[in-house]
């Protein structure tokens, strides 16, 4: 590990379920000058749905895995709470009823 090794984090709530997103900064090192550096970044529901993911990623790669952890995690609450709905609903959400 580095020295200059630093963990941010960020919380979400989607439907009722809620999210952590850690970025753990200069997890990995090449050992060479100009070599790679790599963070950790770890998504998981703080509400016990067994929701975890974890990727190291490079530098230029933690926006774009940083949206990508949300729409998966979103994505599994999703999953979780499908059901069909009536055509009573399906009815009055077309008239903009929520």
């Amino acid at each position: 590990k580095l020295k200059n090794y630093m963990k941010l984090n960020k919380q979400f709530k989607y439907k009722n379920y809620n999210f952590n997103t850690s970025v753990e900064l200069n997890t990995m090192t090449e050992r060479r000058i100009g070599g790679k550096v790599w963070h950790t970044i770890i998504t998981n529901c703080t509400d016990g749905s067994n929701y975890y993911l974890k990727e190291d990623i490079e530098t230029f790669e933690i926006e774009e895995a940083v949206k990508k952890h949300e729409q998966l995690a979103t994505e599994s609450v999703d999953k979780l709470t499908h059901r069909n709905k009536s055509f009573e609903e399906n009815l009055l959400n077309g008239m903009g009823f929520e």
